[in-house]
């Protein structure tokens, strides 16, 4: 939330800050965060034919440590040890290939080569995390350019989510990531909300 003489609540926050959590904050379990691109915003190709992805999803290896999904082939460690890996979810791998026995197959997108590492199941409908790839975050963000102005307190863009240890008070940890906001952006005063997820 950022007040600014007229207040405003957003949900995504800057990739800076997971860094900074689990720096700064004790008794945080994990940090993980999600970027997702926009509609169709990302096609790849596969043996001279142009797909569309209706969403995309970068984020790091700690998502699959704080949510559970079903991997049809391949797994996590798979996917993140190349940041030139990604999964399909079932339908999409379907949709290209005809199977879901595609792990180590490569596909192209903007003229770089992608190794399909990992298949996911498909995402419950009623599912706030909608995608057909997934990505590393490290593939989004691949130069020091790119790294740098992601890492601008500035740049709101990324969602993050933070698992805590048994006992940490969710009240307490947001003040402190209220703290760190006000020790990067002194020109805003941004409170920080833990939003449970349900």
């Amino acid at each position: 939330q950022v007040d600014n003489n007229e207040p405003s609540v957003k949900e995504n926050s800057p990739y800076a800050l997971r860094a900074a959590i689990v720096q700064s904050i004790p008794g945080v379990e994990k940090v993980t965060q999600m970027l997702r691109s926009q509609p169709n915003d990302i096609r790849f190709e596969v043996n001279g034919h142009i797909f569309n992805t209706e969403w995309a999803m970068f984020t790091d290896r700690n998502w699959f440590e704080v949510f559970h999904y079903e991997f049809l082939e391949g797994n996590a460690d798979n996917l993140f040890a190349n940041p030139w890996s990604l999964a399909l979810t079932r339908s999409k791998a379907k949709n290209i290939f005809g199977s879901t026995n595609v792990t180590g197959k490569t596909v192209v997108i903007d003229s770089t080569s992608y190794v399909i590492a990992a298949v996911l199941e498909d995402n419950p409908i009623n599912s706030s995390f909608q995608f057909d790839i997934v990505l590393p975050m490290a593939a989004k963000l691949h130069t020091k350019e790119l790294l740098d102005e992601a890492n601008y307190w500035g740049n709101i863009s990324h969602k993050t989510f933070v698992k805590l240890q048994p006992g940490l008070s969710p009240v307490e940890t947001q003040e402190k990531i209220s703290a760190l906001f006000k020790d990067k952006i002194k020109r805003l005063k941004v409170r920080s909300v833990l939003l449970p997820l349900r």
